[in-house]
């Protein structure tokens, strides 16, 4: 199993350090892991397989795709382990202090957003929320997203 969280790690394009911060252990306690000295404990390999969207099954037995298919949700969680390991001040301060703003400030920024990304494959587009729902609805099989 040792190879195939390294195997995950190298895929994100992550160092030990980011990885290992990423999933709330430091880069000698991966390091271990990865180099078969510790077993990782069952806590590690949930958060890592919710985190990153593994296949529970191939990280324990090899068995199946390495990545289970992600919904919005699990690419959202992706995206804030991300933030969290990189060293990017801005973005991490640009989360804080929009999710600090009142309800009329969030909204001026949405609309900004939105015509600035307008016509990028970024765009924000006023039905997203919507879509996203929809496309987590679909691939739960109907029920909504994963909580």
């Amino acid at each position: 199993m040792h190879n195939r969280i390294k195997d995950v790690r190298v895929r994100e394009g992550l160092s030990q350090k980011a990885f290992g911060e990423s999933l709330g252990v430091s880069r000698d306690v991966l390091a271990n892991i990865e180099n078969n000295r510790v077993e990782p404990k069952e806590t590690f390999l949930k958060l890592m397989c919710s985190t990153y969207g593994v296949n529970e099954e191939w990280l324990r037995t090899g068995e199946g795709e390495m990545f289970r298919p992600m919904t919005s949700n699990d690419e959202f969680l992706k995206l804030c382990a991300e933030v969290q390991a990189s060293d990017d001040w801005f973005i991490k301060k640009l989360l804080r202090v929009y999710w600090r703003m009142d309800k009329e400030k969030q909204e001026l920024l949405r609309q900004i957003l939105t015509l600035v990304t307008s016509g990028t494959e970024y765009s924000l587009g006023e039905d997203e929320p919507e879509k996203e729902a929809m496309q987590d609805k679909d691939e739960a099989g109907g029920e909504g997203g994963r909580e």
